[in-house]
């Protein structure tokens, strides 16, 4: 059953890895959507409320937590902060 569990997550990091790899998200909200909000709570050391804070906010987003799903999913952790500060950017225009 574990091992199950393992191959199923390893499947979903692979699935999100070549999404991101693609160009698909825009934003590191895409990305989180798209691998699950309640799975990386489980991946990671953060609860949900901190992770929907932080969502609701992205400069509350630490680097060593943008650098953990840039590992979870085998990426490069600039591509992941580069998604984040852009659409941190966006969202700045959108306020003007």
């Amino acid at each position: 059953m574990e091992s199950s569990k393992n191959d199923s997550k390893r499947q979903k990091y692979a699935s999100v890895h070549h999404l991101l790899s693609t160009g698909y998200f825009t934003t590191i909200t895409d990305l989180i959507e798209e691998y699950g909000k309640m799975a990386l709570v489980a991946d990671m050391p953060i609860s949900h409320k901190a992770l929907t804070r932080r969502l609701g906010n992205l400069e509350y987003f630490t680097m060593g937590e943008l650098r953990r799903i840039a590992e979870l999913i085998d990426a490069d952790p600039v591509k992941i902060s580069e998604l984040a500060f852009g659409e941190m950017r966006q969202a700045a225009r959108k306020k003007r």
